[in-house]
């Protein structure tokens, strides 16, 4: 419960390629993620990731390096899904 509670999630994003192994994804996303990744999408050549606390992180490099998606306002309190419109 402590990934989906008020506390540090210390979680990771992995990947795989080809024949393996599982690859852990730390490149530019807190290591671990403090907060459970809970969407991911793919858009074009593009991952997206969106986290429960509101973060967006996304990479152009099949998860290699993220970086964090700047957003306009006052930001999203919470992530449940990503749906990214098409560059």
């Amino acid at each position: 419960m402590q990934a989906h509670g008020s506390r540090s999630a210390e979680a990771h994003l992995y990947r795989w390629e080809g024949e393996g192994p599982w690859e852990r994804l730390t490149e530019g996303l807190p290591d671990p993620l403090d907060s459970m990744p809970y969407a991911l999408a793919f858009a074009g050549d593009s991952l997206v990731a969106g986290l429960a606390d509101g973060r967006v992180f996304l990479s152009d490099d099949r998860g290699a390096r993220w970086a964090p998606i700047a957003l306009d306002g006052a930001g999203l309190g919470s992530i449940a899904a990503l749906a990214p419109l098409p560059r």
